[in-house]
């Protein structure tokens, strides 16, 4: 449901201000990406002990491409923002 909600998000944000926009691209790719990786898990139990530790990398290195996402986000949004309050 996420996903959709995501996409959604990203179709609306077509012809507006693109608020969230990489946010949005981490949450889409990180969650479409661990949910085959997890029913591939799921569907093939009798995996040996190298490809399930395979799986596992995998699904760490997709969590930092999504963590680096919401970091380059948090820059765009925060870090950079020219407006300070007094």
């Amino acid at each position: 449901m996420i996903v959709v909600f995501g996409l959604l998000h990203l179709y609306s944000m077509l012809a507006k201000n693109k608020e969230h926009y990489y946010f949005t691209i981490g949450v889409i790719f990180y969650l479409l990406a661990s949910t085959v990786l997890f029913l591939v898990g799921n569907l093939t139990v009798d995996l040996s002990s190298d490809l399930k530790y395979l799986t596992w990398t995998l699904n760490v290195f997709l969590i930092l491409i999504y963590y680096l996402f919401i970091l380059y986000e948090w820059r765009i949004s925060f870090l950079f923002n020219k407006t300070t309050k007094k």
